[in-house]
């Protein structure tokens, strides 16, 4: 069971004169129940994949399957896009979230809707009768995923899911996802790997279109020249922990979060000159 990604390409504009390969032979996968985080910088094509992934682009190469069903069959995947909070029109949390679910014709709604606000941290009793303009951004963005979640979708794409967050938001997010592990296959794609490299499984890199990385989190932060390449600056406890290296510290494994971060640092031995 996964999301299967093999030998895709994407060019926007195909037969103009300015048409350019904006993906070249991307190949991945998404377990159920795995988070893998894309990253790459501005222009690398991550959104693009993201599209691509949820059916809402057609390849001019190579295939996306959602366990062996094409992308766009209804209701394999869903995808929240950045700043999802913009498109919120009903008058409640309950009708927002049971918008999806309705039109996909799930039988018990209520029970859906109710299932996806407790899986992002968000008491049903609470939240259902609230205006969702009146929510904070960290509970806007949970409700938004909720939204996808109701529709009980096996795959959950994510485009930049903290961006614009205050650290408080950011925080609620991120313990969301952390939550749905094992449950849901999570996608996300960022340029900024700090908060989603201590929750993944994965981590995927992208540079113009093209991969870079694909491995364990751990295996990413052993590797500044990926992270150059990229375009991307190191996540600040792996970076502070390569300097520690290059000062003599002998840290055998990078940590990845705070507390181990201060384990490995508070733990190293430095060989003074």
């Amino acid at each position: 069971m996964a999301l299967t990604v093999q030998s895709l390409g994407f060019t926007y504009e195909v037969g103009t004169s300015i048409a350019a390969p904006v993906l070249e032979e991307i190949s991945l996968q998404v377990q159920a129940g795995e988070i893998v985080v894309c990253v790459g910088a501005t222009g690398s094509g991550k959104s693009t994949l993201l599209r691509l992934c949820a059916g809402l682009l057609k390849p001019v190469g190579g295939s996306v399957l959602v366990d062996g069903s094409p992308a766009n069959t209804k209701g394999s995947v869903g995808i929240v896009f950045q700043n999802p909070e913009a498109q919120f029109f009903a008058e409640t949390v309950e009708a927002d979230v049971a918008f999806g679910p309705r039109n996909l014709g799930i039988a018990d709604i209520e029970g859906a809707v109710d299932d996806a606000l407790d899986s992002v941290g968000l008491d049903p009793d609470i939240y259902k009768p609230r205006s969702p303009f009146t929510l904070s951004g960290g509970e806007a963005r949970r409700v938004a995923i909720a939204g996808v979640l109701a529709m009980r979708t096996p795959y959950l794409l994510l485009d930049e899911p903290t961006a614009g967050l205050d650290p408080l938001g950011r925080r609620a997010v991120l313990r969301s996802l952390v939550g749905l592990s094992g449950r849901v296959g999570i996608l996300v794609v960022t340029h900024d790997a700090d908060e989603f490299m201590p929750i993944a499984d994965r981590v995927f890199a992208l540079h113009e279109g093209k991969a870079l990385f694909d491995g364990k989190p751990g295996a990413m932060a052993e590797r500044p020249d990926v992270w150059e390449k990229a375009g991307l600056s190191l996540p600040s406890l792996v970076l502070a922990q390569h300097l520690a290296r290059q000062r003599g510290a002998l840290i055998p494994e990078v940590a990845l979060d705070v507390e181990g971060t201060a384990r490995v640092l508070s733990a190293a031995r430095v060989v003074c000159s």
